[in-house]
C-alpha cells in the first residue's frame, strides 16, 4: 500500500517562469491542502510579479482521486489561471487517471503527455 501513501514535491525555476511539481498516491483533504498552500507559498514569486508563467506536473504516481480530490484539483487548476499560469503539461501515466483529469482540465490550456521529455518540450514551445 506504500504506492498509495501521498507525496508531492515543488520546484521553482524562476529564470524561465516555471513551477514543476510531481504528485503520488491517493488524496485525502487534508494532504490537498498541505499541497495548496505549499504550491502558493513556493511560486509567490511568480504570480506576485503579474506575468504569465508555466506548470509542468507529473502525475505518473497519482493514484484516481475520489470525486471531492477531482473538485479540488479543477479549483485549484482554475484559480492558478487567473494568478497567471498559461499554460498546464501535465505528465500521466495511467489511463484511469488520464481519463480522469482530462475531464476536469476541460476548457483550460492543459496538455497531457505520456513523458516529462514530451511535457516539457510543449511547455516551451
Amino acid at each position: 500500500m506504500s504506492e498509495l501513501k501521498p507525496h508531492f514535491t515543488i520546484l521553482v525555476d524562476q529564470s524561465r517562469r516555471e513551477v514543476h511539481f510531481a504528485a503520488s498516491g491517493f488524496w485525502s483533504p487534508q494532504d490537498m491542502a498541505r499541497f495548496q498552500s505549499s504550491l502558493l507559498e513556493k511560486s509567490k514569486p511568480l504570480y506576485q510579479s503579474q506575468t504569465a508563467f508555466r506548470v509542468m506536473g507529473d502525475l505518473s504516481g497519482l493514484a484516481v482521486q475520489d470525486r471531492l480530490m477531482a473538485e479540488s484539483m479543477r479549483f485549484m487548476l482554475h484559480e492558478s489561471e487567473k494568478l497567471g499560469m498559461e499554460r498546464l503539461a501535465i505528465v500521466i501515466t495511467a489511463p484511469l487517471v488520464r481519463m480522469q483529469y482530462e475531464r476536469l482540465a476541460e476548457g483550460s490550456n492543459t496538455a497531457i503527455f505520456p513523458t516529462k521529455g514530451d511535457a516539457i518540450a510543449w511547455l516551451r514551445s
